[in-house]
């Protein structure tokens, strides 16, 4: 299963695999891109990131190369290639010509090129923008977060505030910790790395706000 990350980008990998049958089984799941622009894939189980350097075609011609290379590896009947690019249509008649069955998968504005190339086609609707999940606004923040932005932005330095010096500043609020589900600023500060960075470790570790600044 060879996924052109660059042209398919906006294809959850669940549809992939609810896509194809027996997907979950593939022997090989790679995505081919810029690290940079495919950063959603990177972060995607199940699927190896094949990065290749920022450029015309670079991703194409190296999924390519690794798809051919793949049909005279052996044990191998199908090659799955997620793409709406329909360049890849020279490569889906190759491997046909080579008696492997071919599924080319993709969004609606494949070309019939492509389509027409493969053994199969399977078409899957891309996620529109209003589908994708938003960042959290600030407002939306809880209470304590809010308050814990305030004494590390009102009390630190540009490395943040020593954790201990939270016990404070935070008890003036009303707020201890030891009455928190998680007993320690560390544990509860862990729990949210988006919004916390601290180190080194030891009691010397200072806490830096990285969440909005509103």
């Amino acid at each position: 299963m060879l996924v052109d990350g660059e042209n398919v980008n906006t294809i959850p990998a669940a549809e992939i695999l609810c896509g194809v049958g027996g997907a979950e089984k593939a022997a090989v799941r790679r995505v081919y891109g810029d690290a940079a622009q495919v950063a959603t894939w990177a972060e995607t189980p199940g699927f190896r990131l094949v990065h290749t350097v920022r450029g015309k075609n670079s991703a194409d011609i190296r999924l390519s190369i690794d798809a051919v290379h793949l049909s005279h590896v052996g044990g191998i009947g199908t090659l799955v290639i997620i793409t709406s690019d329909g360049d890849f249509s020279h490569l889906a008649h190759h491997l046909r010509e080579r008696h492997f069955r071919v599924i080319g998968l993709g969004e609606p504005k494949t070309p019939e090129v492509f389509r027409a190339a493969c053994s199969q086609f399977i078409e899957i609707e891309a996620v529109s923008k209003d589908q994708v999940p938003k960042t959290p606004a600030a407002n939306a923040l809880s209470a304590m977060d809010i308050r814990l932005r305030q004494v590390i932005l009102e009390n630190g330095d540009t490395n943040g505030i020593p954790i201990v010096g939270l016990n404070g500043p935070m008890r003036e609020f009303g707020t201890k910790i030891s009455a928190h589900p998680d007993k320690t600023w560390r544990a509860y500060l862990t729990k949210r790395p988006e919004l916390f960075a601290f180190g080194p470790k030891g009691p010397n570790a200072k806490v830096r706000w990285i969440g909005s600044q509103s």
